[in-house]
């Protein structure tokens, strides 16, 4: 019954309604339990499902050590179907977090570099004046 209702759960998730009402209820806590389940169309389908929901708040939830500790898990399963779509979450998870990393440490060279050519703009004014000093 539970392998059913998951794979439900993962088959409307397209839905943008649907996955906003998803997002809102229980159903992220759900998907993470049966990250844990025997029967592995169960697990696939949390995984699918978990995959769908990830959205900038959602990540919290979703992205933790105990859902990656899990996958981790999973990417060591004889069944390539299992192994393979714990290996696109961890791609995916680990991406963005390189992504999101790689837009802060540009956000941080470009201060230094907006801080870099305000110095040189004001050494290049007081040299400025200091000509127009001299010259007078």
């Amino acid at each position: 019954m539970i392998e059913f209702a998951m794979g439900g759960i993962c088959n409307c998730c397209l839905d943008e309604t649907n996955q906003n009402f998803f997002l809102e209820s229980d159903c992220l806590d759900i998907a993470i339990k049966c990250l844990k389940c025997t029967n592995e169309e169960t697990v696939l389908s949390a995984i699918t499902t978990l995959l769908y929901l990830i959205t900038p708040v959602s990540r919290k939830v979703i992205v933790n050590r105990q859902v990656c500790d899990l996958m981790k898990q999973f990417q060591k399963s004889s069944n390539k179907r299992l192994s393979n779509l714990a290996t696109i979450f961890l791609q995916r998870c680990l991406l963005h977090s390189k992504t999101t990393n790689l837009h802060k440490l540009l956000l941080l060279l470009s201060v230094l570099l907006l801080q870099h050519l305000v110095c040189q703009l004001v050494s290049l004014s007081c040299l400025l004046k200091s000509l127009r000093i001299c010259e007078v």
